[in-house]
C-alpha cells in the first residue's frame, strides 16, 4: 500500500516538472532594440544625368559652369539656330498666307453672284426665245454662260478647301520649325548642380553628344548594411533615420531621412539598406557631399514614415542565402 502511494506521488511530481528539463522551451518573441547604428555608410547621388545636344551644330554658348545650380527646364547651352529661325519664320508666313486664303469668302461670293445673274439671264432668254425674240444661238450662249458660272463657283469652293488644307499643313510645318528651334537649346531635365562640363562655346557637336553632367544634390542617398540575423526587411523599411557627418575640428552635422530600400537577398549575411536624406545649403555650399562616409542610426522605436515615391521593399533577388 505504501509502495502504491509513493508511486502516485512520484507520477504527480513528474507531470509538474518544467518542460525545460526535457529539452522543450516555451516560444517567446524577441524584442528589437530601439535603434541600430551603422558605421561606414556611403553617400551617393540619387539623380545623375548627362545632358546631350538634340541636334548637330556649333555651340553658340554654354551658360553655366561647374558648381552652378540649375533648374529643371533651364537652358544651359545654345546651338547656332539661325537657319532654324529663318525656316521657322518662312513656315509661319506661309501658314498665315494659307489661312488668309482659306478664310477669304470673296471669291466664292462673287462666283455665287455670277451664277445668280447667269441663271436670270438664261431664264429671260429662254422666255424671249419662246416668243421668237431671241435666236437659238443667243439661247445657247445664255445657257453656256450659266453653266460656266456654276463651274466657276465649284472651282472657287474647291480653291477655298485647298487653302484650308494648306493652312492645316502650314500649321504642322510651323510647329515642326518651332520644335526644331527648341531642339537647338540644351535644357536641364532636373534641378541640380553642374558637376562636369564637356564642351565649350564655339565647338561642333553631334546630336546625342554629352554637353554636361548635372546631378541632384538637395536630396541624397545613404547606403549601408545590416546583419540579416538581427532584423527582417519589414522591420527596417520606411523607418526614420539620423545621418551623422563628421566635420572639421570634431564637429558633426546631422540629417534626417528615412529608409527607402531594403534588399531581400542576403549577401554575406547582410541586408543592404538605402536611406534618402535632405541636404542643407550653408556657407555657400551643400554640407553633405557625394562620396562622404557617414554614420546612420535607424530609429526602430519610431513608427515607419509615409512612403515616398522611391520607397520600396525590394531587392536584388527574391531568395535568401
Amino acid at each position: 500500500m505504501k509502495i502504491k502511494s509513493l508511486w502516485l506521488v512520484a507520477t504527480a511530481l513528474l507531470f509538474c516538472l518544467p518542460a525545460t528539463l526535457f529539452g522543450q522551451q516555451e516560444s517567446s518573441t524577441s524584442t528589437a532594440p530601439p535603434s541600430v547604428d551603422l558605421q561606414s555608410c556611403v553617400v551617393v547621388l540619387i539623380e545623375d544625368v548627362d545632358v546631350p545636344a538634340l541636334e548637330s551644330g556649333q555651340l553658340s554658348d554654354v551658360f553655366v559652369k561647374e558648381g552652378d545650380p540649375v533648374k529643371q527646364g533651364q537652358t544651359v547651352a545654345q546651338l547656332d539656330d539661325r537657319i532654324a529661325l529663318r525656316l521657322q519664320d518662312e513656315s509661319q508666313k506661309k501658314h498665315e498666307s494659307a489661312t488668309l486664303r482659306a478664310e477669304d469668302e470673296n471669291e466664292v461670293k462673287a462666283a455665287e453672284a455670277r451664277v445668280k445673274l447667269a441663271k436670270e439671264e438664261f431664264s429671260k432668254t429662254k422666255e424671249l426665245r419662246a416668243r421668237g425674240s431671241k435666236s437659238d444661238f443667243e439661247y445657247k450662249r445664255a445657257q453656256y454662260s450659266m453653266e460656266s458660272s456654276e463651274f466657276d463657283l465649284l472651282a472657287a469652293q474647291t480653291a477655298r478647301q485647298i487653302a484650308a488644307a494648306d493652312a492645316q499643313a502650314g500649321a504642322i510645318r510651323a510647329d515642326t520649325a518651332k520644335h526644331s528651334v527648341e531642339r537647338h537649346k540644351v535644357v536641364s531635365k532636373i534641378d541640380g548642380l553642374v558637376f562636369e562640363r564637356f564642351r565649350e562655346g564655339g565647338e561642333w557637336v553631334t546630336a546625342g553628344e554629352k554637353i554636361m553632367r548635372i546631378a541632384r544634390i538637395d536630396r541624397l542617398r545613404v547606403q549601408g548594411h545590416v546583419k540579416s540575423s538581427l532584423f527582417d526587411p519589414h522591420e527596417l523599411v520606411q523607418r526614420p533615420v539620423t545621418v551623422t557627418l563628421e566635420l572639421a575640428r570634431g564637429r558633426t552635422a546631422e540629417f534626417k531621412g528615412q529608409i527607402t530600400f531594403v534588399g531581400i537577398e542576403k549577401r554575406g549575411g547582410r541586408h543592404s539598406v538605402w536611406a534618402e536624406v535632405d541636404n542643407r545649403f550653408e556657407n555657400d555650399r551643400w554640407v553633405l557631399q557625394p562620396g562622404s562616409e557617414v554614420e546612420m542610426r535607424i530609429h526602430l522605436d519610431q513608427p515607419p514614415l509615409e512612403s515616398t515615391p522611391a520607397t520600396a521593399l525590394t531587392g536584388e533577388n527574391n531568395t535568401s542565402r
